[in-house]
């Protein structure tokens, strides 16, 4: 858990967007520069899987923050689930990035279903 960088959240809202989450992590941290990916999964139907993925830039500021999203409540988004969390299989942005390009996911129907890439604070 010392080296953990990216986290996956289970029980987020299933309308949550990745920029909804950005908004949320917004709220949370202290600055964009903290993290660098934000990925919300979303089905074949208009909900997402429940679930989210954030890659932090080092393993501490990932797991104060994660803390306090599972800890609750969100201030941007109304929680109706309790929302957990647990290191994700893939560490780091590059891995991220190479995970979901292999998996197709990156030939998402909409640009709300790509991941959110933020270097130097900004979204790119």
């Amino acid at each position: 858990a010392d080296c953990v960088t990216t986290y996956m959240l289970q029980g987020i809202h299933r309308k949550c967007t990745a920029a909804a989450l950005l908004r949320e992590l917004d709220q949370v941290v202290t600055s964009r520069m903290d993290f660098d990916f934000v990925y919300v999964p979303w089905g074949r139907v208009e909900i997402n899987l429940g679930l989210g993925f954030i890659n932090f830039i080092d393993p501490v500021t990932a797991r104060e923050t994660v803390e306090t999203l599972t800890q609750g409540p969100w201030r941007t988004i109304v929680a109706v689930r309790v929302v957990t969390s647990k290191a994700a299989a893939c560490q780091g942005l590059a891995d991220n990035v190479a995970h979901f390009g292999r998996t197709g996911l990156l030939g998402a129907r909409r640009a709300a279903d790509l991941p959110i890439i933020v270097c130097r604070g900004e979204v790119v």
